[in-house]
């Protein structure tokens, strides 16, 4: 994988210096950008081809402290950018758009350092899901002719969950470069009903940022 450089040099990193073990920093802000891959479902609804999926960035950004040596605890907002593609719904009639999908999440993290300063943690925990699934530049056609018709949206809301890994290269004393690796899952409505693209429930992300303590 194309982040796995980035956790094999973090592994490799040398230990904080010893003046830095005595005033141990705690709080910390992080912003991580990253590449999510959609994927989507194999079955979805038989009016609407093809299944949704694809590729676009988001934003991670998080603010949290160690309580503990080795935990944390972290709040998270993450804004994707839409995932679109064309898409045709067929029936008595026929209309073709792109379709959209775009995701806000709202979570509460838990972060784990094995030993308090291994430079690979491990992130997992979840929160909401705010979704808008969207369809542009629509043309229906039927019987008494070809049509545009406006753009429609609506959102839905969901749970979410999520589980990673995060490296911590310390560049500067109060400054950390962080490759990112992630596993989002979303409860989105069934993929056989009318109420989504059939994209998957999951989604990859990968990329990488800074934390600043």
């Amino acid at each position: 994988m194309v982040i796995a450089p980035f956790f094999l040099s973090a592994a490799l990193m040398q230990p904080p210096h010893p003046a830095l073990e005595g005033r141990r920093r705690r709080g910390y802000v992080q912003g991580v950008v990253v590449a999510s891959y959609h994927p989507a479902v194999s079955d979805g609804y038989h009016r609407k081809s093809p299944s949704l999926r694809g590729t676009a960035p988001a934003v991670s950004v998080s603010a949290g402290g160690f309580l503990l040596r080795s935990i944390a605890l972290e709040a998270e907002f993450v804004f994707g950018r839409t995932v679109s593609a064309p898409q045709r719904f067929s029936y008595t009639i026929s209309e073709d758009y792109i379709a959209g999908n775009r995701d806000l999440l709202f979570n509460e993290l838990v972060r784990y350092r094995p030993r308090g300063r291994a430079p690979v943690e491990i992130v997992v925990g979840g929160g909401y899901a705010l979704t808008t699934v969207s369809e542009r530049s629509i043309v229906s056609r039927g019987f008494t002719g070809v049509f545009n018709l406006p753009d429609r949206s609506h959102r839905t809301h969901a749970a979410t969950l999520t589980a990673g890994l995060d490296g911590a290269v310390r560049m500067r004393p109060r400054v950390s470069f962080t490759p990112a690796l992630r596993l989002r899952w979303i409860r989105r409505p069934d993929a056989k009903t009318s109420g989504t693209h059939g994209i998957a429930r999951y989604a990859v992300q990968f990329g990488a940022g800074l934390r600043f303590w």
